[in-house]
């Protein structure tokens, strides 16, 4: 039913919208080209927000660095995470807006510098935000944790940025949140197998750590079992 509402670029647009994300006041926010052209040929992204209905439809912006990447709403349902992407490999940092899509704050915790999005998570209770980010996406990226509400930005581990033999190209661990939202769970290996000649993919964890959610830099883990982490993810889906 979602999808027969979106259709407000011309018959196409429906083929091109994702990252449906549905907040707390029954807004829901996605990403899809503008204009629609045809099935296969996606020129620009843009994001867009509508009533759950498919009323008071617009776009918030347009023209992303490549593709748009709306993300969690705040528990209030007034703001929300975004980041966009190009090429898989590269992206802009973690921003936090408005419903009419100005900018609340960027989630970077050095203004300074260049950063790039591997992976973002909201905890259970939707009130924090944990991502991995790097500064080049061939350097290791670190863990960080905040809040929607503006609090600082806690750095939670401190790898060193060569050593990304032990982990997984750009995509960053998945963020796999404890039931009490006191640790995170992430891989510290993830092996890549062939499947062809062509395409690698990626196996399971082959350890699985978590760190406290109020630790400071910190390259101190705890291991945990792979049942534990497996849990901790599945009870965000």
């Amino acid at each position: 039913t979602l999808m027969e509402v979106l259709d407000i670029e011309g018959p196409g647009f429906k083929n091109f919208a994702w990252n449906l994300v549905t907040s707390s006041k029954g807004d829901t926010l996605f990403s899809g080209c503008q204009p629609c052209i045809s099935p296969g040929l996606k020129p620009f992204d843009a994001v867009f927000i509508m009533s759950s209905d498919g009323t008071n439809r617009r776009r918030l912006f347009g023209s992303c660095y490549r593709y748009c990447s709306p993300l969690s709403f705040s528990p209030d349902g007034e703001s929300f995470l975004h980041f966009e992407t190009y090429n898989g490999s590269i992206s802009t940092p973690l921003y936090q807006f408005d419903l009419e899509g100005n900018l609340i704050r960027t989630l970077n915790p050095d203004t300074d510098s260049k950063t790039i999005i591997e992976n973002v998570s909201v905890s259970p209770s939707k009130t924090h935000i944990a991502y991995w980010m790097t500064t080049d996406p061939v350097l290791r990226p670190n863990l960080f944790v905040t809040d929607f509400e503006g609090s600082p930005i806690q750095q939670l581990t401190d790898f060193d940025p060569m050593d990304f033999y032990s982990f997984r190209t750009f995509g960053g661990s998945s963020i796999a949140w404890s039931l009490d939202e006191t640790q995170i769970g992430f891989c510290l290996q993830e092996g890549t197998r062939r499947d062809d000649f062509y395409t690698y993919v990626r196996d399971n964890c082959k350890k699985q750590f978590a760190v406290s959610t109020s630790a400071s830099s910190t390259n101190e883990f705890e291991e945990i079992s792979p049942e534990t982490y497996l849990r901790w993810l599945n009870q965000q889906q």
